[in-house]
């Protein structure tokens, strides 16, 4: 009996020895999965907050940038709009002395009792009144403060009035016959330019107006040039002009200017009338 219990307890001592390790080492494994899971889950915890730091961050710097472009294009609107104001002050102070300048010209020409040959001094003394009549709806006019300003004489004012100025329809006529009279001072020497420069080019027509600068003897303003653009037709090569922005359509006149230097003006027509110089319509010309 005793040797019974021997071997059994000789049998059954490793079995629960080989229990009590693995049992042993299941616990440990257990304590090991909670403490990696308790890591585990600080470390999520400190990347999630980590990444909820730097995803605040990220909208922070987004939104920083987006109020910098917002200044930066609010200085830049700033910037061009200050731009604007100083090259419209310029151009208004220019006008200005033009226009006082003159006025200083009428003054004189009417003191020394200057006029157009063939009037009476009656008739001579009525034309002035509507000299004056028109200079100062020149100088309440701002758009008709063209760049041609600076070539207006006294004489084209008094011609410019041959009737009685009474209604907005013979102020505005008045007015672009003043336009095309000075226009017509600056497009002879425009054709010059035009033909220095298809000379100096081979033959090369103008790509922008401003190219014409250097062209012209004498020099000239380069903001003379500011209503003149390019127009080329539906067959480019043949039809190549530079022509003039119209002030006031109804009346104003279209200069043009070919390749070869040849210029000449198309009359205030209806969009279905046709030059019959060009072939081109008046309102394709009007840019």
């Amino acid at each position: 009996m005793t040797r019974y219990y021997i071997l059994l307890a000789a049998w059954t001592l490793p079995v629960f020895g080989v229990c009590f390790y693995y049992g042993g080492r299941a616990g440990r494994a257990e304590q090991s999965a909670a403490l990696w899971k308790s890591q585990s889950d600080e470390q999520s915890q400190k990347l999630i907050a980590v990444r909820s730091q730097l995803t605040e961050c990220l909208h922070k710097s987004i939104q920083e940038l987006k109020d910098f472009n917002r200044m930066l294009e609010d200085s830049n609107r700033r910037l061009k709009d200050d731009t604007k104001e100083l090259r419209e002050s310029a151009a208004a102070l220019a006008a200005r002395n033009e226009l006082l300048r003159l006025r200083a010209e009428v003054a004189r020409l009417e003191d020394m009792d200057i006029g157009l040959s063939g009037l009476t001094p009656a008739a001579t003394r009525e034309r002035w009144k509507r000299v004056h009549q028109l200079q100062a709806r020149l100088e309440d006019t701002p758009v008709a403060h063209v760049p041609e300003l600076a070539l207006a004489r006294a004489e084209d004012l008094f011609a410019a009035c041959p009737d009685p100025l009474v209604t907005d329809m013979d102020y505005w006529a008045a007015l672009s016959r003043m336009r095309t009279a000075w226009e017509g001072k600056l497009v002879p020497l425009m054709s010059a330019a035009m033909k220095v420069f298809v000379a100096t080019n081979s033959g090369q027509f103008p790509t922008n107006v401003a190219q014409l600068a250097p062209c012209f003897d004498p020099p000239v303003s380069p903001s003379l040039l500011a209503r003149w653009w390019i127009y080329t037709g539906k067959d480019d090569a043949v039809t190549q002009l530079i022509v003039q922005r119209t002030i006031d359509p109804e009346f104003d006149k279209i200069w043009m200017i070919t390749k070869t230097g040849r210029h000449f003006v198309m009359k205030p027509q209806k969009q279905d009338e046709k030059s019959a110089t060009s072939g081109v319509g008046s309102e394709e010309l009007r840019e």
